[in-house]
């Protein structure tokens, strides 16, 4: 699904009920999150290939660039979990070795 269908999704399900105002805030901010991504990869695709190029292809490019996005935090994310485990078994090894060398 492109991003103008999401887009056109959004629209017909504001007018078929209100929403309250959390939910339109929270459709700004994602409209406005994926208006940055699209913004951005018209520019890229102006800067590669001039206007040799269409809205789906701003929309196909947007779409990958969100999903790397998303992929790469949920990489840093495991990054810092194992960072924090890691962290904790060395603590638990010093602690260890600091009660083998007062036993000695």
């Amino acid at each position: 699904m492109g991003l103008l269908e999401r887009y056109e999704l959004m629209k017909q399900a504001e007018t078929v009920e209100q929403p309250s105002d959390e939910e339109t805030k929270v459709a700004e901010e994602r409209m406005e999150i994926l208006s940055k991504y699209a913004e951005f990869a018209d520019n890229a695709l102006k800067e590669e290939f001039g206007t040799d190029y269409t809205e789906e292809d701003v929309e196909k490019l947007a779409e990958m660039l969100i999903r790397r996005d998303l992929e790469i935090s949920e990489e840093e994310e495991k990054v810092a979990e194992l960072a924090d485990a890691g962290k904790v078994l060395a603590r638990s090894f010093v602690e260890e070795l600091q009660k083998i060398a007062e036993e000695k």
